[in-house]
């Protein structure tokens, strides 16, 4: 227990220069841009949801358009989200926590994605049953 302590608040170099290195920031910071990433994605989706209320579309120009629009601003938002912090670490020349960083965040995404799938399992699980009879 001793030693993971240790090697949570543990001085590290890079680069020659002798820096913090935390590990615990670096966990809290993956943590919250892999969040902000899984609500901004929640968001976009209770848009796109909330948008089937309304009346069916003629067949205009506008809505592929729209979508595309959609598509690149999400992938801006979301990109910058997962790569900013570890893109400007690694421009500083802490390559090794933005790394680390962009390790954590992708693992944080992938943990939220199974937590995902887990409740639309449930989800179904559940539903499928009374859809069935």
């Amino acid at each position: 227990m001793e030693s993971i302590k240790k090697s949570l608040n543990s001085s590290e170099t890079f680069g020659g220069s002798r820096t913090r290195f935390n590990v615990r920031d670096l966990i809290k910071r993956a943590f919250i841009d892999s969040l902000g990433t899984a609500v901004y994605i929640s968001l976009v989706i209770v848009l796109i949801f909330s948008l089937r209320i309304l009346p069916e579309p003629e067949d205009l120009i506008i809505v592929p358009i729209a979508m595309l629009l959609l598509f690149v601003c999400s992938a801006a938002i979301t990109g910058f989200l997962v790569f900013g912090k570890p893109a400007m670490l690694y421009v500083d020349g802490k390559k090794k926590e933005a790394v680390y960083l962009l390790g954590y965040t992708i693992g944080m995404l992938v943990l939220i994605t199974i937590i995902a799938f887990i409740f639309l399992i449930a989800y179904l699980k559940v539903s499928i049953p009374y859809i069935l009879k």
